[in-house]
């Protein structure tokens, strides 16, 4: 998760369970139609044991490779909003073409109500991608907030939990 300050004085507490306001309207919109495609195209993920083929010799192209997902909630300062609400301009645009400059792509960008004022929903490279577009979106100060959250496929879930059930570990005493 990536969090963006304005101030060491502004803090933001991070309230449990804030994305189940948002799934509602994510599924209205087929958000979810989106992701449901983008797992389909890494179903064939190693969990461990088998390993997958290499590069050249594998069916699928680099470039059909499916991008790690995230998302970035945000919130907007007093000034964003007043310069907003006088020329009132489709952000979404801006972020996509940020994003398509990184190499990442825009599935979805939604305004609401609450701690947040909105949340995109994209594709990035990697994650330092990733932590370099909230930095170059937040760098000229009109946000208050930003929170990045990485998601994960039910593919890559699996992956991490029969790793997690493999794994020795000892609990404390």
């Amino acid at each position: 998760m990536f969090s963006y300050r304005v101030s060491d004085s502004e803090k933001f507490d991070e309230p449990r369970g804030e994305i189940t306001a948002y799934l509602p309207r994510l599924v209205e919109v087929g958000v979810f139609s989106e992701v449901r495609a983008r797992l389909e195209s890494v179903a064939s993920c190693s969990c461990g044991g088998e390993e997958e083929d290499p590069p050249e010799k594998s069916a699928r192209k680099e470039e059909d490779q499916a991008m790690p997902l995230y998302m970035t909630q945000f919130a907007y300062t007093p000034e964003a909003w007043a310069a907003l609400t006088d020329n009132p301009e489709d952000r979404s645009v801006a972020v996509r073409e940020l994003l398509e400059t990184y190499g990442g792509r825009l599935i979805g960008w939604y305004l609401s109500f609450g701690e947040y004022d909105g949340m995109l929903i994209y594709e990035a490279p990697d994650d330092a991608t990733a932590g370099a577009l909230v930095l170059a979106a937040a760098r000229h100060g009109h946000l208050r907030a930003t929170k990045t959250t990485p998601l994960f496929t039910s593919e890559e879930s699996m992956v991490m939990m029969r790793r997690a059930g493999a794994t020795a570990f000892r609990a404390p005493r």
